[in-house]
């Protein structure tokens, strides 16, 4: 008489085989899970004026050109939950391919606090375009919609009789030469190397951080790395969109040689040859304290 043995082991095989179609759904969910996240850093100045304790910077980096829900719904909803002071975009909010600027210019006219902007590459092109009308028309389309650009210019943020100085370094033809960076901020600062006030840098390009270190600034803000493209346990970020592998700034905080602190938001958007794996779009919220000696 022929055994045809239990019920499951006559089913194991199916059973097996749905279970492992399951678990390869499940991982690929979470690989490319594009659900918003929000990451909360407190940085602590010596130097912060008292009027800015608890001083809340939302930044918003690398979108390239996405929408997450009708009219960014699911960026907002988020956003204002943080309830910022300012809000900061730092590059590449519009993607050099897709061309369409209408993503970023949705956040605009929903957000109610000032927005300040710095370039990054693919608002100059990175090559593939007229970098130079691109950089100019997307300015201005910013500039018009009440957008503060700090292209290599200096804004004062006054809280209780008190403020705050905001640089941006334009990406756009600084190509991240220390030369330039130093000449472009002698020129809204009388003396780059001379520390007598709280300064927050926008910068796009936080693998050219190191580059950073001596200019007397407490506090960079930036992006470019997309969190490393692909990220690992423990390891962190796999690839920069140069292509080098283990980019050293890829998330989160950092403390440079100088002391000078970095915050790397991983942010939100893929560019089209690289997308995100176990790499969710980032909300950084950036909160300002007095360092108690």
């Amino acid at each position: 008489m022929k055994n045809t043995g239990t019920w499951f082991g006559r089913k194991r095989g199916p059973i097996i085989a749905v279970l492992l179609v399951v678990m390869i759904a499940a991982v690929l969910l979470f690989a490319f899970n594009n659900t918003v996240g929000v990451t909360h850093v407190t940085v602590y100045i010596d130097d912060l004026p008292n009027g800015f304790e608890g001083f809340k910077i939302v930044q918003l980096t690398d979108l390239h050109s996405a929408w997450f829900g009708g009219e960014q719904s699911e960026l907002m909803t988020k956003l204002e939950r943080e309830n910022p002071d300012i809000v900061v975009f730092t590059g590449d909010m519009q993607d050099n391919l897709l061309l369409d600027l209408e993503p970023t210019l949705s956040l605009v006219r929903q957000i109610e606090v000032p927005i300040y902007s710095v370039s990054g590459n693919h608002e100059g092109g990175d090559g593939y375009l007229d970098g130079q009308q691109l950089f100019f028309n997307t300015v201005a389309a910013l500039k018009r919609a009440g957008v503060i650009c700090l292209e290599n210019e200096r804004a004062e943020i006054f809280r209780g009789g008190q403020s705050i100085s905001l640089y941006g370094i334009s990406d756009h033809r600084t190509c991240c030469r220390r030369y330039y960076v130093e000449s472009y901020l002698a020129h809204v600062r009388p003396d780059p190397f001379q520390k007598d006030e709280c300064a927050v840098l926008l910068y796009h390009r936080a693998n050219q951080a190191d580059e950073l270190t001596g200019l007397n600034v407490d506090l960079i803000l930036s992006g470019h790395l997309h969190g490393g493209v692909i990220r690992l346990p423990i390891v962190g970020g796999l690839l920069s969109p140069e292509r080098t592998l283990f980019p050293e700034y890829d998330a989160g905080l950092y403390a440079l040689e100088d002391g000078t602190q970095l915050v790397v938001s991983r942010g939100l958007g893929n560019s089209a040859s690289l997308p995100r794996i176990f790499n969710p779009p980032e909300i950084m919220a950036v909160t300002l304290q007095k360092r108690v000696s």
